[in-house]
């Protein structure tokens, strides 16, 4: 018997180690949720460049400690590969920002935007940036999932 529970015990840490994985963050801010729910409570949130362990993956959602609580993070705003940038001299000298890597490697950074808005004058993107500065807090979220019927899926 004490064999079986050695054998249960050692394939358990073998499936926590294969799950196991850091991840990092890679949009500009991220919120750490207390269920695997977009319109979830916020526990408080992350930065571009914080680094993760994740506990446990669940439909696109990663399960990760967070001030020493269990939290959740959607795999949309974290990435498990790992970059490896340094500062060279191919721009003056410069050094790359985490911010820069990100936005590189979805193909568009500053230097893409301001060279599209000069490319086009005729162009309004007055509504783009609109979109980019507007933000919803949880109390907003919250009021917008009781309004259509997902009060429920809330508090699950």
């Amino acid at each position: 018997m004490m064999r079986f529970w050695l054998i249960f015990l050692a394939a358990g840490l073998i499936v926590s180690a294969v799950w196991a994985k850091t991840v990092t963050v890679v949009v500009q801010e991220a919120q750490v949720k207390k269920r695997p729910q977009f319109y979830s409570s916020s526990m408080g949130k992350l930065h571009l460049g914080d680094r993760l362990e994740v506990e446990t993956p669940q439909d696109g959602w990663y399960q990760v400690s967070f001030k020493d609580q269990p939290g959740w993070v959607h795999q949309s705003a974290v990435t498990s590969k790992s970059s490896h940038v340094s500062a060279g001299d191919w721009q003056g000298g410069s050094e790359t920002t985490a911010e820069e890597v990100t936005l590189a490697g979805k193909g568009f950074n500053e230097t893409v935007e301001r060279d599209y808005r000069s490319a086009h004058p005729d162009l309004d993107f007055t509504a783009v940036d609109a979109m980019a500065a507007r933000t919803v807090s949880d109390s907003e979220l919250a009021g917008f999932a009781e309004k259509g019927g997902l009060a429920g899926e809330v508090s699950r």
